[in-house]
C-alpha cells in the first residue's frame, strides 16, 4: 500500500536509501527490517501522537499515520507489496484463482490457523461495517477453510486483482498477541516500546507535531522518524539525513 509517510534515519545499511530529491515519487511507509538500529540492536523513533492509541487494522485510520504503521508492524495480511511494487507472500505461502478468478485459495504459512483468518474477516466487517475496506469486500460471497491450511475466498464477480487487494493494511489478519513481526512490549502515553524474536527492538517516543519530530531528528535524539508528505524534502534537508522508501 502506498501512503504519503517518510522515514528518515541516520546511516543505513541493508536497505536501499534514495538521497534527498530523488525519491519523490509515492514517499512510503516504515520498512519491516528497520537498517539503522544501534548496535545494541534498538531502534528509537519520534512520531507525532495519533489520534487513538489503538493498533487494530480493522479500525484503523488510514490518514493518522502513526496508527498505520504501527499497526503494519504488529498484524500481517495474507499477502504484501514488496519494496518495487511487487506482490510477495505475507501470512499466505502461495495463492490461486480458478479459471474465472471467482475462487481464490490461500496456502497459510506455519502458526496461521484458516479459523483465524475466517475470524479476522467477519470481525472487520462487524467493526467496520460502513468503511471503505468493508465496501470492497462487498463482492466476497463467502471465506470458508479449505483443507488443513488454507482458505478459499468465493467471490460474486471475477477479479484478477483481488491478492493486490488483500494486501491493504486493513485486511491483515487480527490475532492476539498479534500475526506480525513485533509484539507490544510496553505501552503509556509517552512511548510505546516493540520487541521481535528477530530484529531490533522499537522504541516509538510520541511527540506533538512534525515540528517536534524534525527537531528530535535534527537533534540527532531519535534514529528515525515519520513527517507528513508536504514537510518531508525540507525536514530532510534540515535534519542531514536520507530518505528510506518502501511500500507498506
Amino acid at each position: 500500500m502506498l501512503l504519503a509517510l517518510a522515514l528518515f534515519g541516520g546511516a543505513c545499511s541493508s536497505l536501499s536509501v534514495d538521497e534527498v530529491g530523488a525519491g519523490d515519487e509515492g514517499l512510503t511507509g516504515v520498512p519491516d527490517s528497520l537498517p539503522f538500529a544501534d548496535q545494541s540492536g534498538a531502534l528509537h523513533l519520534s512520531f507525532v501522537a495519533p489520534a487513538s492509541f489503538t493498533w487494530d487494522p480493522a479500525t484503523v485510520s488510514l490518514g493518522d499515520q502513526a496508527q498505520v504503521v504501527v499497526a503494519d508492524l504488529l498484524h500481517d495480511g495474507l499477502t504484501e507489496m514488496s519494496a518495487d511494487g511487487q506482490l510477495r507472500p505475507a501470512l499466505s505461502d502461495a495463492w490461486t484463482a480458478n479459471a474465472d478468478y471467482r475462487q481464490w485459495r490461500f496456502e497459510l504459512g506455519k502458526g496461521v490457523e484458516p479459523e483465524t483468518v475466517v475470524a479476522s474477516f467477519a470481525r472487520l466487517r462487524e467493526l467496520a461495517a460502513d468503511s471503505p475496506a468493508v465496501a470492497l469486500l462487498g463482492d466476497v460471497e463467502s471465506i470458508d477453510r479449505s483443507g488443513d491450511s488454507a482458505v478459499l475466498f468465493t467471490l460474486r464477480n471475477p477479479n484478477a486483482g483481488f491478492a493486490w487487494l488483500l494486501s491493504g493494511i486493513q485486511y491483515s489478519i487480527y490475532s492476539e498477541p498479534s500475526t506480525g513481526k513485533y509484539r507490544i512490549e510496553r505501552q503509556d502515553d509517552a512511548e510505546l516500546v516493540l520487541s521481535a524474536e528477530s530484529g531490533p527492538s522499537i522504541t516509538i517516543t510520541w511527540a506533538n507535531d512534525d515540528d517536534a519530530t524534525s527537531q528530535a531528528l535534527a537533534q540527532k535524539a531519535v534514529d528515525g522518524a515519520i513527517v507528513e508528505s508536504s514537510m518531508s524534502m525540507e525536514s530532510a534537508a534540515r535534519s542531514g539525513q536520507g530518505l528510506v522508501t518502501r511500500s507498506i
